[in-house]
């Protein structure tokens, strides 16, 4: 692909088109390259169910290269660690398999033939230690754009290269083909007979010839796993490349991680704004608290919280963003354009079907943009009005459901010498002068004379405190409470107790 970019400052709408594709291909891992991003290293398309591993670039700086994974979500618990970024180019995560075997995975995308031969040999070099640092026990697949022509010359190149290659080899195609003589790979796009047409993945923009330059490599003793590798003509992202699809028999298992406490699912605290919904959850709460059972806090709660989820249930976390809330527009638009695609490519030679291709893959780029500014004007708006009735709370709602989560940063310490200071994670230096200033303002002479505390005057014990809270002042102390804030580990927000009844307040005091 060209870019994960948008034209605007937010990649993720290019993402969710990738994700609904690898969904529509039933793809479980994709291997992506020139991403050319910043900003969030990890981020999920939750309609199509995928999630985004990508390589980070510093904004502001010149983003050339740039790879990732994107693996299906409910596969992340197989996942034996988070993918990792070696360079620009280099890309490596671990997938747990069934018997107690790993699968090491590495997305990759190689200089191109007009690159620097330095350029060149630092990419195969970090490769080639990458992979050699993989346990032979592993199981390995090496994914990317290679931005080489390996040719079909299976004689030379025994146990490399299949019988089914096309075109010929070129300088980074000799490259690629010493690398894999070095660690016994095999490139599974030529070991399979197909025809020419499901081989190639990039066209030539002058030429108008399809070359292969997309790989799927593998050990040679693992060739028996691979059930086929061929390129997807009716694939359209955007894209100069065609998706390359290899089928793999492989089991995964879960990784047995670290036991952490289950967190209470949020309750629909939204719902009590009925009045029918309270009364109902009055009587719920009633049955439920009749019983003696429930005069200790575990049942209790377990009691209180059960009665909320039969009667108002769970909220459900709702992604807020221009190409989610048009999902089944933007669905019709891309089918449209992939049914014209394929009828294009099937028939070449048809000028008419390729004006229509084209014609629907400029209305859909045209709506989509146009469903883009709309929201965004709708969701200013929204935002505006918040500001100027002085509702904070929607208003910072809104803005987190838009940007996301913002870090606030480091807070600066003054110095002795009133000069203020930033402590910097990642410097040594640093954190040895912030622990010197903290030592000379906090370790300071006392000059406190303790003859001053026998003229604190001695008040009488108030001994009503000794007594369990009335019902009125638990009643008052729940009305207090405020409202709309997250609740604690027992999952029981302040609405819930605010309408639960006076059965609930009594229970309680």
């Amino acid at each position: 692909m060209h870019t994960l970019l948008d034209r605007g400052d937010r990649h993720e709408r290019h993402t969710a088109i990738i994700a609904h594709e690898l969904a529509r291909h039933n793809i479980d891992i994709a291997a992506l390259s020139e991403t050319r991003i910043s900003g969030s290293s990890q981020f999920e398309e939750v309609s199509a169910g995928y999630t985004f591993f990508c390589h980070v670039q510093p904004a502001g700086e010149m983003r050339h290269g740039g790879v990732g994974f994107a693996i299906r979500t409910k596969l992340l618990t197989s996942v034996r660690e988070s993918p990792c970024a070696i360079s620009p180019r280099l890309m490596k995560f671990q997938l747990n398999l069934e018997g107690g075997y790993i699968a090491t995975l590495f997305s990759c995308y190689a200089p191109t033939l007009a690159a620097m031969q330095e350029d060149k040999e630092q990419f195969y070099d970090q490769l080639s230690r990458a992979t050699n640092a993989v346990p032979f026990k592993h199981q390995l697949f090496i994914l990317g754009d290679f931005n080489a022509r390996v040719g079909k010359d299976f004689r030379v190149w025994n146990k490399i290269l299949g019988h089914h290659g096309i075109g010929n080899e070129n300088a980074n195609g000799s490259l690629l083909l010493e690398f894999c003589m070095v660690h016994n790979l095999v490139v599974t796009n030529t070991v399979f007979q197909q025809a020419d047409k499901y081989k190639g993945s990039w066209m030539h923009p002058h030429s108008g010839h399809w070359h292969l330059i997309d790989f799927v490599f593998t050990r040679q003793r693992d060739l028996r796993n691979i059930r086929l590798t061929h390129a997807m003509r009716a694939t359209t992202s955007w894209s100069d490349h065609r998706l390359v699809r290899t089928s793999v028999f492989l089991t995964t298992k879960a990784v047995k991680r670290t036991h952490k406490a289950l967190r209470m699912k949020r309750l629909n605290v939204a719902k009590l704004q009925d009045e029918a919904t309270c009364l109902a959850l009055q009587e719920q709460l009633d049955q439920a608290l009749s019983g003696d059972d429930t005069g200790e806090w575990p049942q209790f709660k377990s009691a209180v919280y059960d009665s909320e989820a039969t009667v108002i249930g769970f909220s459900k976390s709702h992604h807020r963003d221009w190409f989610d809330d048009q999902d089944v527009e933007a669905r019709q638009l891309l089918d449209t354009m992939r049914a014209m695609h394929l009828a294009w490519i099937n028939d070449k030679s048809n000028s008419s079907k390729k004006a229509a291709y084209t014609r629907a893959r400029g209305a859909a780029q045209k709506r989509l943009r146009q469903v883009k500014n709309e929201w965004w004007a709708n969701k200013a708006q929204e935002l505006q009005h918040a500001a100027d009735r002085r509702d904070t709370k929607t208003f910072y709602h809104g803005l987190r459901a838009v940007y996301g989560p913002r870090d606030s940063g480091s807070v600066p310490v003054r110095c002795a010498l009133s000069r203020w200071f930033i402590p910097h994670h990642r410097s040594t230096r640093h954190i040895i002068s912030l622990g010197r200033t903290l030592h000379s303002v906090l370790n300071q002479t006392s000059s406190f004379d303790p003859s001053v505390l026998n003229l604190i005057p001695n008040w009488a014990v108030n001994l009503d405190l000794i007594h369990p809270p009335t019902v009125s002042e638990v009643y008052r102390a729940v009305n207090q409470m405020a409202s709309g804030k997250v609740p604690g580990t027992d999952g029981l927000p302040a609405e819930v107790f605010k309408a639960g009844g006076p059965n609930l307040i009594t229970k309680l005091a």
